[in-house]
């Protein structure tokens, strides 16, 4: 990929750290033998929800993949209409440096939002 679009220099210099960092958690989810299915979610606005993955046991869980620093938890506009849309329990949303679990009440039911950081994200896939 990197040589097609000649982007060899440093990641610094990058404009598409983004899409690296998409692609590096979806060439991860691919290796892991604990994932079934893999999808995304888009309004026709263009909002979008990275990945929806179902893991073996059947869990469902949502995916946004941030390339930077958050300074808060705040779950962004699309991400909250899709948990309004689906009723899932689990949404992560991973960044550089933010850990922190909040609840979104969704009237009957609330899903857990957590913000990790990529690299606990990769031990929580390979937990077993």
């Amino acid at each position: 990929r990197n040589i097609l679009s000649n982007q060899l220099q440093d990641y610094s210099l990058r404009f598409d750290h983004g899409q690296l960092w998409e692609n590096l958690i979806l060439s991860e989810l691919l290796k892991t033998n604990q994932i079934l299915k893999i999808h995304y979610w888009r309004l026709q606005s263009g909002g979008e929800v990275d990945f929806v993955v179902q893991d073996i046991q059947g869990k469902t869980f949502g995916l946004e993949v941030k390339a930077g620093k958050l300074n808060k938890p705040t779950v962004p506009r699309a991400v909250r209409h899709f948990l309004e849309k689906t009723k899932i329990k689990k949404m992560f949303i991973l960044n550089e440096n933010l850990k922190e679990k909040i609840k979104i009440d969704q009237g009957a039911s609330a899903t857990e939002v957590e913000f990790l950081q990529i690299q606990d994200f990769m031990k929580y896939l390979y937990k077993d």
